[in-house]
């Protein structure tokens, strides 16, 4: 067994806004690997990480969470004026190893090695301020995951040709899907 950090769904986050310029503004590639747990099935939507703008009500947003009323996995992005995209599908009530792709060609989510949702991508200013591991912060903090969170990792640059070794060697440490 692996390490985990426990979250209860109430009150709990790790904030880490110094990783907020890497991510933040005009066509900004995103690539993230995440290993989760959700302990609610069916639950309303609950972040497991997320970038936000500062106040409660700028779009800006970028996050892995798991979607509402279903067990799925959402991965959402907004600039500064609209949703660029919204991806859902798999299973996170399992332990899942998450892959998101945020490049000006594509969004993409993977789960447990198998692609399941695309979009073409949209780009645009995203302007960020707050980063949180389990919960979306902006002047507050809501959606509180409720789960454990093994890794988080994130890539600033294009790292589409690198994605299957990156998934294999997560998953050969975790041993998550065959």
């Amino acid at each position: 067994v692996k390490p985990a950090v426990w979250f209860d769904g109430l009150d709990d986050s790790l904030d880490a806004d110094t990783l907020v310029p890497t991510f933040s503004g005009s066509n900004k590639p995103l690539h993230a690997l995440t290993v989760l747990k959700s302990n609610v099935a069916n639950a309303g939507n609950i972040t497991a990480w997320a970038f936000g703008a500062s106040a409660d009500l700028d779009p800006g947003l970028r996050l892995i969470g798991q979607n509402s009323g279903t067990n799925n996995c959402r991965f959402q992005e907004r600039n500064d004026s609209n949703v660029l995209t919204s991806l859902t599908g798999g299973n996170i009530t399992a332990r899942s190893l998450v892959y998101a792709q945020s490049t000006t060609v594509s969004t993409i989510l993977r789960m447990n090695g198998a692609q399941v949702a695309t979009n073409s991508a949209l780009s645009g200013q995203t302007t960020l301020a707050r980063f949180a591991i389990g919960c979306i912060s902006r002047s507050t903090r809501i959606l509180f995951w409720d789960g454990t969170i093994q890794e988080i990792v994130f890539y600033p640059t294009d790292m589409t040709t690198s994605q299957a070794g990156l998934e294999s060697n997560i998953n050969a440490h975790y041993s998550i899907y065959p």
